[in-house]
């Protein structure tokens, strides 16, 4: 083989690698199962599995952001099936499109304010309209 075709093929497999390396990275979680409860005053009620797996997988970019001043607010409970079985918290607050994160793991991190997931609030206000939200009493908890 000479010099010319072994760069060639060596090109080959470092886009070959480029190209499927993302895909096989996305498509990870495919198996892993997810689920979830998006609570108001008083009720829950259940995310749709494809949901509960989209908030669990926590790749989406986000924006870090303050603490807003008390307003209603519903909260999200999600699991992760796996062999780790990562917790989360979200309080969801709709209209300032913010999350307050947290992540049940060991090392414990803190708590966060961060933009909302986009591509998921469409689908947590449908599921919303039958519940009435939270309302902090004293600061957020």
């Amino acid at each position: 083989m000479s010099i010319r075709s072994q760069i060639q093929l060596v090109v080959v497999l470092i886009l070959a690698l480029v190209v499927a390396g993302p895909v096989a990275a996305r498509n990870a979680h495919v198996h892993a199962v997810a689920t979830g409860k998006l609570c108001g005053a008083g009720r829950c009620v259940a995310l749709p599995a494809a949901l509960a797996d989209q908030l669990s997988r926590r790749d989406e970019a986000y924006n870090s952001a303050s603490q807003p001043r008390p307003t209603p607010y519903y909260r999200i409970d999600v699991t992760r099936h796996t062999k780790y079985g990562i917790r989360q918290v979200f309080l969801w607050v709709p209209s300032r499109h913010l999350f307050r994160s947290t992540d049940y793991v060991t090392p414990r991190l803190p708590s966060y304010w961060r933009s909302a997931n986009a591509a998921a609030e469409p689908a947590l206000a449908a599921l919303a309209r039958s519940l009435k939200p939270l309302v902090p009493s004293h600061g957020w908890h």
